[in-house]
């Protein structure tokens, strides 16, 4: 007991994207405007041509873990039944990325039979995906304020459905982060048999992000046109129409809000879980599951433009009822809770076995309709139950081996709270699906 191991392995993947797009959106068909002569490259009403877009990269990776266990029970070291090492690399070459290498150090330490500590850090990487490489234009379109036009023009601020067309970067840098982990594994070994088994992990952990690719978000764009035309510019970024008569700025046309590696992230939280299960009897057997996640930190640090824009609303150049929420404290914010937790029970006898799973989102602030008196909107919680029944056939003849499962998801019918995006709901948080019954049937061979 207590040798090295080692893995070793090589990896050969390639990868593909194609977006075929309609003759009519990707500039093959176009549209002139026979009274006024005007020219669209999209047929697609208020669409700009989004051309199609074929990329294909390969990938060949290499890694290495070694595993080294520098302390075992035999040799008798006080407060340390076991202490392993674990080293690990990989490295991956992009064909039309670049080369990149990163490193992992984990340790073990049992204390005691009954109680393990553990830790990790690690740095990573993700390369720019092949829409963001290469991308000629994807048209998003969101509702938004012009508020250039509305304040600069003396007219309603409105909000209305805004063109933001992003296209890929081939300058990307990979996004990168380094990890940390530290936690404790506490396992009840000392309970009689007939109590069952309990197991209870806690961990700790931070993320540190460098070079995040993102975009500077078309309500940043629309912002910074209105700081800029304040002063007597403009945005690029933001294309407008011809002003009409009696006005001074033109409405949008669309928004180019390209890809790019934007500013560090700082994300930490703590996880912890329980694991329950009871001794077989006649009666069946139980198994419990709680996990708790909370988000301690979630900091966006702002971009050049996102800086100004802040700095100018905090100022009060803007007006009123404008709020910034691109950078900052981001817990509790949209898709961001602060608390996630779920739970499962599941039962089982013999061939019979049933299950209940419930999970929990908490409530977020919803940044869309601004703040009334000083606060936003508040989208509450969300909690759905799942439930199964299943049977298992076993040795009866032609039916051995095979499964029959009864399911039903969101079973008390939730709706998800109302939230202020186009479709009315956080997609990253709820489910919009009511009650759903399934009914599967499993064979094994």
């Amino acid at each position: 007991e207590g040798w090295p191991g080692m893995a070793l392995g090589v990896e050969f993947r390639r990868e593909t994207y194609v977006d075929d797009r309609d003759d009519r959106l990707d500039g093959t068909i176009t549209f002139t405007n026979p009274i006024t002569g005007s020219f669209s490259g999209s047929d697609v009403l208020g669409a700009s041509p989004s051309p199609d877009v074929r990329a294909d990269r390969s990938i060949v990776s290499a890694y290495a873990e070694l595993a080294v266990p520098l302390i075992s029970e035999e040799m008798n070291v006080p407060l340390v039944r076991s202490l392993d090492l674990q080293l690990a690399a990989r490295n991956e070459d992009y064909s039309d990325f670049g080369n990149v290498l990163k490193p992992k150090v984990a340790a073990g330490w049992r204390v005691a039979d009954w109680f393990l500590l553990r830790g990790s850090t690690s740095k990573s990487f993700r390369a720019p995906n092949l829409p963001q490489f290469y991308s000629a234009g994807t048209q998003v379109n969101n509702g938004r304020t012009d508020w250039a036009f509305c304040r600069i023009n003396n007219v309603a601020c409105t909000s209305l459905s805004t063109t933001a067309i992003r296209s890929g970067n081939q300058n990307l840098g990979p996004e990168t982060a380094d990890t940390y982990s530290l936690g404790a594994v506490f396992e009840a070994k000392f309970l009689p048999r007939n109590l069952g088994s309990l197991t209870i992990t806690a961990d700790y952990w931070k993320i540190d992000q460098k070079n995040v690719i993102g975009i500077e978000t078309d309500n940043i764009q629309i912002l910074y046109d209105f700081l800029l035309r304040l002063d007597g510019s403009s945005n690029p970024n933001v294309i407008r129409l011809p002003a009409e008569d009696g006005q001074t700025v033109g409405q949008i046309d669309f928004i180019q809000d390209n890809y790019m590696n934007i500013t560090p992230r700082t994300l930490e939280g703590f996880d912890a879980e329980l694991l329950y299960s009871t001794p077989s009897t006649r009666l069946g057997k139980l198994s419990a599951r709680l996990n708790v996640a909370r988000m301690l930190t979630f900091d966006q640090f702002p971009t050049d433009v996102a800086a100004q824009v802040i700095e100018a609303n905090r100022q009060g150049l803007f007006g009123p009822n404008i709020v910034v929420t691109a950078a900052g404290n981001q817990i509790g914010v949209n898709g961001t809770p602060k608390w996630r937790s779920s739970a499962s029970l599941t039962w089982q006898l013999g061939q019979l076995r049933a299950n209940a799973f419930v999970s929990h989102v908490g409530a977020v602030d919803d940044t869309g309709p601004g703040q009334v008196d000083g606060r936003f909107f508040k989208v509450g919680s969300f909690t759905m139950v799942n439930l199964y029944g299943q049977y298992n056939f076993r040795g009866r003849g032609m039916f051995d081996d095979t499964s029959i499962r009864i399911g039903v998801r969101n079973a008390f019918d939730r709706d998800p709270p109302l939230q202020s995006d186009a479709i009315g709901f956080l997609a990253s948080l709820a489910n919009p699906l009511g009650r759903v019954w399934s009914l599967r049937l499993g064979v094994t061979f």
